[in-house]
Formats: C-alpha cells, sequence, structure tokens
C-alpha cells in the first residue's frame, strides 16, 4: 500500500524535520543538531505570524455558501493564458507553481514548475522541485513527463496514449490507465468529472470522489477526498483559482498571483 500523498504529490516532507528524526543521530551530532533545531523553531515560532506585504496571507476559505451550479465542462478550443500561483504556509509564501501554454497546430503543450523552501530560521528544513511538461489534444491527455526533487527523493515519470490505454511508467514501473485517465495538474478543470487520476510525480494511480461544495471568493469548491485530500476552486471561466489541503496538521494554500 503506498503512502497517502498530498496535492499533486507535492509538499510530502513538510513535517518530516522534528525531533523524532533525531534518532537517526550518533555521537556527538545529536545534542549539537538537537540545540541548533530548538534554537531554530523559537526563531520561526516567533516569526511566523509576521504578514509582508510581499507576501500576503491568502484569504480564500471565507464566505462558502451552497451553489447549484453546473460541474465545470472541458476548456474551449482558446489556448489558455498563463497563470501562477503563490504557496503559502503559516501565512508566508514558501514557493511558487508556474503554468504556461503554447500551440502548435492542435496541440496544447503545457509546461509546469513548482518550487518550494520551507526554512526553519535560517536554514532550508524542506526544499521541493517539479517539473511537468504535458501535450493535450482537445480533452485527451497525449503525453507527460514529468521530474521531482523532493527533499532529494527523485521521480520520474513518462506516459503516453496508445491503442491499449494510457501506458505510463512511475514508481511502480510501467502500468496501463484508462486512456481519459487525467493528471494530478489541475488547471484542467476536466479533473472534476474523473474519479481515477494519475499521479503526475509518482506515475501511478489514484481513486478519488470530488463533489461540488459551494462558492467562495474565486469561485466555485470542490472537495477531492480519497486517495488525496484536499479542496479545489474553480472560478466563473472554469479556470483553476486555489487550493487548500493540509499537512501535519498545518494548512497549506494556493493563492493566484498577478502575471
Amino acid at each position: 500500500m503506498h503512502q497517502k500523498i498530498l496535492p499533486a504529490s507535492l509538499f510530502v516532507g513538510f513535517d518530516q524535520w522534528g525531533p523524532h528524526r533525531l534518532r537517526h543521530l550518533t555521537g556527538l551530532a545529536r545534542p549539537f543538531l538537537a540545540l541548533l533545531l530548538a534554537f531554530a523553531l523559537v526563531w520561526s515560532s516567533a516569526r511566523a505570524e509576521e504578514v509582508t506585504a510581499e507576501t500576503p496571507a491568502p484569504d480564500i476559505v471565507a464566505d462558502i455558501t451552497p451553489d447549484s451550479g453546473a460541474m465545470p465542462t472541458m476548456p474551449t478550443t482558446d489556448l489558455p493564458a498563463d497563470f501562477s500561483f503563490g504557496i503559502y504556509r503559516k501565512k508566508r509564501q514558501i514557493g511558487t507553481h508556474y503554468i504556461r501554454f503554447e500551440r502548435e497546430g492542435d496541440i496544447i503543450h503545457v509546461g509546469i514548475d513548482i518550487n518550494i523552501k520551507v526554512k526553519i530560521g535560517p536554514i532550508t528544513a524542506y526544499h521541493y522541485a517539479h517539473r511537468n511538461d504535458e501535450r493535450w489534444q482537445g480533452n485527451k491527455l497525449l503525453s507527460i513527463e514529468t521530474t521531482t526533487n523532493d527533499n532529494g527523493q527523485k521521480y520520474h515519470v513518462v506516459g503516453t496514449r496508445t491503442d491499449e490505454g494510457f501506458k505510463v511508467t512511475g514508481m511502480d514501473g510501467e502500468m496501463v490507465l484508462p486512456d481519459d485517465v487525467v493528471p494530478t495538474s489541475y488547471w484542467n478543470p476536466i479533473i472534476l468529472q474523473a474519479s481515477l487520476l494519475l499521479d503526475s510525480q509518482r506515475g501511478i494511480a489514484r481513486k478519488v470522489d470530488i463533489a461540488e461544495r459551494g462558492t467562495g471568493e474565486c469561485g466555485v469548491k470542490y472537495d477531492m477526498r480519497g486517495e488525496m485530500n484536499l479542496d479545489l476552486w474553480y472560478d466563473q471561466n472554469q479556470r483553476w483559482c486555489a487550493l487548500v489541503f493540509e499537512n501535519g496538521g498545518t494548512r497549506i494554500y494556493y493563492k493566484k498571483l498577478e502575471n
């Protein structure tokens, strides 16, 4: 059984750096690093509530009201505009998520770049880098290739649509999924109609249930539950506009940036 993951298989490891990790250390390194970690945690806690003008705390979970709007449909043939998110933890920006689009005939190329750094005081306790290249024709995923560095743990995923289905090679080797599988990149609202997702970091299948739960500040809210647990928002133009999930008791927010 696979370990439960986070949105798009991201952010595994936010809570990995704590006192319980000291049991792996030996000799003189243990008391030194314990003291250093204690100092860093105190320093970080003292600054945790600071919010700068450059990294405001996102406000996207208030004012949820019932909504009977229709389920978002697939995007039109128009090329979507590029967009990006700031990623926030404890009211501080810890990363960015960029999504860019290019057209080649009737094929849309999607490039996704995610970079995260979590610091405890002056120390980088966690880092994450993810690159995702997708090719779409209409509402069908033709291919995907991703590379990920999750705090030193590296992943590589390659997938292609074939006559047999969508063939993907990931952490468990090769597997064939339905040819209409949707990856966990969220930009395409067709994901809201899916019950089986392709984990874009690890290259494995994830079963989920998605339900509409009302409206918020930027659009309609959807709960994703199952082997992935998060909340998504899509605006009136069916564009992804926010994301919230929890990791280790800490809420992580996505908030759109001005391009």
